[in-house]
Parts: C-alpha cells; structure tokens; sequence
C-alpha cells in the first residue's frame, strides 16, 4: 500500500482518534477507584457497560486535588480547542512544571504536539504519562499514532495492542490495528 494511500486511510482516523482523545482526556491516576474500574472495564459484558466504565476512568483521570491544577488544565484545553496552541502549550508547560505527577498534563500536551506535527515531543510527553498511569490506553493509542506516523509500523501496532490489552472496545484502535497488521503481512510477503 502506498504511503499517499496509506494516509488517506488513516486520516480521517487519526484526526477523530486525536480530538477523541483530546475530548475525553483527563487525571487523576491515583484515584483508588481506577483498580476496579479498570477490572470493570476488562470484564464489561458489552459496548454499552464498557463506554459507561471508560467514562468513569476519563472522569477520574479529570480530577486534581489541587483545584487549581484543574482548572489550569481545563484552560489550557480550552486554548487549544479555540486553536491558540502558542497559548495552549505555555498553560501546559506551566502545568507540567507545577504538577509534573499530573499524568493526563503530559497526555494533553502530547496531543497538542502531536496536532501540530511535533511527533518527537509528543512522544516524550507520551512516555512521561505511561509512566504516571501504565495503564493510560488513550497515550498507548496515541503513541500509535505518533509511530504510525513516524513510519515506525511494528511499533505502532504493538501499541496499539498495549491500549487494546486495557481497553478491548476502543474499536476505532482495533480498526488501525487490523490495518496496520495488514499492512505489515503484506510487506512480509515474498515478492
């Protein structure tokens, strides 16, 4: 598969993954509930039960005891989403630097970056918020995305098998990962 037809695949894929995850993300990792949510989630008997337990996950992830961490997060989310990534990323770098066991402030810069096309950079905030929260399947998908783009394919697919091993509904995951595959069959394939 091409790489011009590659990308016109993933495209509209990756943009919707990304303000997904932008849309969703959140923080507090060590809410004590987020154990049973997560052996919820594993277990959830359908799409519904599912959406309804990562839901809660997003929310816990949302939250700082410090109020003020919270709010400057939701600023600077909402300088992003208003398109002043200069503003933006100056919120989160003062975030990060106050709060920086505040996974899901590593996780929203990265997706900043990563909308701007600073892969490297979004990377690095990715890996401080895994650190934070291993279990943080929307940086493992975002991760993808970033090696996916970084033509980093074997890469990319085993994080996206990293996010799916938390959260097996995230279909739109699994839908880049059976592409991904795909692509990595075919490219094994003796000529």
């Amino acid at each position: 598969m091409n790489r011009r037809r590659r990308t016109r695949l993933l495209a509209p894929l990756t943009i919707a993954a990304a303000w997904l995850w932008a849309a969703l993300a959140g923080a507090d990792q060590t809410a004590p509930r987020l154990d049973d949510l997560f052996a919820q989630l594993a277990n959830a008997p359908g799409g519904r039960q599912a959406a309804a337990i990562e839901q809660r996950i997003w929310q816990a992830w949302f939250e700082h005891e410090d109020a003020a961490a919270a709010e400057l997060l939701a600023r600077a989310r909402d300088r992003a989403q208003a398109g002043d990534a200069a503003s933006a990323e100056m919120l989160f770098d003062e975030l990060v630097a106050a709060h920086p066991a505040y996974a899901e402030a590593w996780n929203q810069r990265a997706i900043l970056r990563y909308l701007q096309g600073d892969l490297d950079g979004s990377l690095a905030d990715i890996s401080q918020a895994l650190a934070l929260e291993p279990r943080h399947f929307g940086a493992l998908s975002g991760r993808g995305q970033c090696l996916f783009h970084l033509e980093r394919y074997a890469e990319a697919a085993d994080a996206f098998r990293d996010a799916l091993s938390i959260n097996p509904w995230l279909e739109s995951v699994r839908m880049q990962l059976d592409m991904l595959e795909a692509l990595l069959n075919e490219r094994a394939q003796p000529i």
